[in-house]
């Protein structure tokens, strides 16, 4: 059968006349042409024929077929051709009868045209409009608008070649968009207009619908609070949304056609340019977007490439969303976690962590001053408490106004404060713990509330080794904090003291002028020494407070005129153990303690309790023992009179080596040979 197909192909080919073939069965084995429609009527006329070598059948009016009878490969035919060629007779033009079979060969759509009538249109044009060939096209041609009508007949006019866009009503008024391609050529002296006409329907549907996404996706886009740039492969911005716009501070219309690395600077968190466009995909979730007015904006900031389902790259998605209030809020969250919400100092938790922190070899010697403020309870009994909190605040920002930059200052809790000041000597924290003082002392009026002036009472303590525990230290700062605060006047704490010396006056010789004297002429020896400012705290209470024990004392011994017995004397000696353990029992008196048991100590150990010697013997008890003697010397006593400075320096020097430091004798003899 192929070989039966390719031989009547060949004879088809090389005539121009419709074709039909049938067996000896009468079954039909091929065909071609006009005549398709009657093949059946074809049929019964041949059958009625007795011979069927090369006869002209009479069809019907319309219809004439030549009938030839051929073998092919043992196999009778009955080959009917009809006897107008394939093409339409009116379609003798030269032209087309030269190019006929070649323009209906094609699997295009042909249209050909001449003085503006069309000459030729071949099979697919047929096809496509469900036309048979003596069918005219022109009720089926609409141009899709008044232009492209003129524009058409001006190529027609102009013998000019060009694009059009036509509709097309096929047979069954199905409405199809075609797009022609004319060309004009010149043939014999004649020109003609080829049209090769595409169906475009489909592919004009899926634009549109395409061209709707694109227009769905660009206003969404635009819509949106995000930042969203489009680039193409060439890092060209093709897109730059209403968000984008405003986060850059550029508009669209600069923004578009521009190289998006011109128009968009991205930097770290650490404020470092960010090279991104050569990344496939990358997103940071804290950068700043770097915009042309200087201003750096809080962003989040990611790039995608994009490629077709063929994997071709086509461009690139920026989305920036602005992230400055979250940041602001974490900031503020972050800022009430570390801060004391009263004094916008920082909190005890955070001190906690950064001592633990700082707690490294690097920041050592590593200081810390804790301040107590004075008269709080008192503001906040007899002022109400907005009028404490307005104390506290004016504490806070003289402490925070004459600190250092690199000093963390926080509130400890309730009326306490706490300095860390790493990297400080001891040195350097007594003058920062001085000029606070002075800073408190020099005050104006503006930070008096009710006549209460703002006072802190100070203890520093210094870290020197990284092998002590820091917390120590800050237990040191406490320590010393609190016997400050026991002599300044203003200080709750003050009044223990205060009780404590009026009891003790009550029940001894001791006067508060004795106390005064003692202090005075100790700080002229100590002086020599290299004492820090909780050390003369310490001698200053020492003074005050040496023999606080008396007041558990009976009356009698401490009053008795004469000498006393050893029962007495015995009595008498434990007031260094009543007194020490009355400062135990008294916050911020627990260092004096150990100096209120050992002021009875002698230089050779032959003093009370403990029977210390030399150096072993705390050096303010070696020099308040001098002062403390020298003083009961020159000063009259009910028992006793006075003796002249003379007398009582012969004394000293008498004693010295034995009860007192040789060393120390010779400073107070020195430093008081003037009184």
């Amino acid at each position: 059968m192929n070989n039966i197909k390719r031989i009547l192909d060949s004879i088809a080919f090389y005539s121009s006349y419709s074709m039909v073939g049938f067996n000896e069965a009468y079954d039909v084995v091929y065909s071609k042409g006009y005549i398709l429609d009657d093949i059946e009527l074809i049929k019964q006329k041949l059958m009625e024929l007795s011979s069927k070598k090369e006869i002209i059948l009479h069809v019907s009016d319309d219809i004439v077929c030549k009938v030839n009878e051929i073998t092919i490969d043992t196999e009778l035919l009955y080959v009917c051709m009809g006897t107008q060629p394939f093409l339409d007779g009116q379609y003798d033009d030269p032209f087309i009868q030269e190019n006929g079979k070649f323009f209906d060969g094609l699997n295009s759509d042909i249209v050909v045209m001449k003085n503006k009538q069309v000459i030729f249109r071949n099979k697919k044009v047929l096809e496509l409009l469900g036309l048979k060939e003596d069918e005219s096209m022109s009720s089926h041609l609409k141009f899709q608008t008044q232009s492209s009508l003129e524009v058409f007949n001006n190529f027609l006019d102009t013998k000019s070649n060009g694009e059009l866009i036509l509709e097309i009503i096929s047979k069954d008024d199905k409405v199809h968009l075609a797009k022609t391609a004319i060309s004009c050529i010149k043939y014999n002296g004649e020109y003609y207009h080829i049209s090769i006409v595409k169906d475009v329907t489909q592919i004009k549907e899926i634009e549109e619908k395409y061209i709707a996404e694109i227009d769905y996706l660009r206003y969404s886009i635009k819509a949106i609070d995000e930042g969203v740039i489009v680039v193409g492969s060439n890092n060209i911005i093709t897109m730059f949304n209403k968000a984008a716009s405003d986060l850059s501070g550029i508009s669209p219309i600069d923004a578009f056609d521009k190289n998006v690395t011109d128009v968009i600077k991205i930097l770290d968190k650490d404020k470092r340019t960010i090279s991104y466009i050569d990344e496939d995909k990358l997103k940071i979730k804290d950068s700043y977007l770097d915009r042309d007015d200087g201003m750096l904006w809080n962003i989040a900031f990611s790039i995608d490439s994009v490629y077709n389902d063929d994997k071709m790259f086509l461009g690139k998605v920026i989305t920036i969303v602005d992230i400055s209030e979250i940041k602001r809020r974490e900031k503020e969250i972050l800022y009430l976690s570390y801060h004391d919400v009263l004094t916008g100092l920082y909190n005890r938790s955070y001190l906690e962590e950064t001592i633990q922190r700082l707690d490294t070899p690097r920041q050592v010697p590593f200081s810390v001053i804790m301040g107590d403020v004075n008269g709080l309870k008192m503001t906040n009994d007899v002022f109400g408490h907005d009028e404490g909190d307005n104390l506290l605040r004016n504490v806070s920002k003289i402490l925070k106004n004459i600190s250092r930059s690199e000093d963390i200052v926080g509130r400890w809790g309730g009326d306490e404060f706490v300095i860390l000041l790493p990297k400080t000597s001891e040195e350097e924290v007594h003058m920062i713990t001085k000029r606070i003082i002075r800073a408190f002392e020099d005050i104006d009026d503006s930070y008096n509330i009710q006549g209460i002036v703002p006072s802190i009472s100070l203890g520093y303590g210094v870290k020197k080794t990284f092998e002590t525990d820091i917390f120590e230290t800050l237990k040191i700062a406490e320590s010393n904090m609190y016997k400050r605060k026991m002599l300044t006047k203003d200080s709750v704490h003050n009044s223990v003291i205060v009780s404590m010396k009026t009891a003790l006056y009550e029940k001894s010789h001791e006067t508060e002028e004795h106390t005064n004297r003692l202090y005075s002429t100790c700080l002229k020896v100590a002086k020599h020494y290299d004492l820090n400012s909780d050390e003369f705290s310490d001698l200053e209470l020492l003074c005050m407070l040496h023999d606080v024990g008396k007041i558990g004392i009976p009356d009698g011994i401490l009053k008795y005129q004469g000498p006393l017995n050893e029962t007495q004397w015995e009595e008498m000696k434990r007031h260094t153990e009543v007194g020490y353990r009355i400062a135990l029992a008294t916050p911020g008196l627990k260092k004096v303690a150990n100096y209120i048991l050992s002021h009875h100590e002698h230089y050779d150990g032959s003093g009370y309790p403990k029977g210390l010697s030399g150096d072993k013997i705390p050096l303010l008890n070696r020099i308040m023992s001098v002062a403390d003697s020298f003083d009961a010397m020159t000063n009259d006593r009910v028992y006793k009179k006075a003796m002249s400075k003379e007398e009582a320096f012969l004394e000293l020097k008498n004693c010295s080596g034995s009860q007192f430091d040789p060393k120390i004798v010779d400073l107070f003899i020195s430093e008081n040979s003037e009184i």
